[in-house]
């Protein structure tokens, strides 16, 4: 599960915010006995905003294993010189 995680800034004189961060938070459903991964219910996507932000975290994790993959690969290219 991505949670999205949008942080401001607020001056409390003026009242005026600004936004100063956004970041996801990515969280694994785990067993309680053997501490592995586990499948949970799919989610139900009803609105279009649900769909759209569904596609967008399917998008940031593949480019997060496609840089994991990359990374790994150009480490073991290190390893073997």
């Amino acid at each position: 599960m991505e949670i999205g995680i949008k942080v401001e800034a607020e001056n409390i004189t003026t009242h005026t915010r600004r936004h100063t961060n956004t970041c996801y938070f990515t969280m694994v459903a785990v067993d309680a006995t053997t501490h592995q991964p586990v499948a949970i219910p799919p989610l139900v996507l009803n609105t279009e905003l649900d769909k759209r932000r569904f596609k967008e975290a399917q998008l940031r994790r593949d480019t997060r294993l496609k840089f994991y993959q990359e990374h790994q690969r150009l480490k073991q290219e290190e390893q073997n010189k």
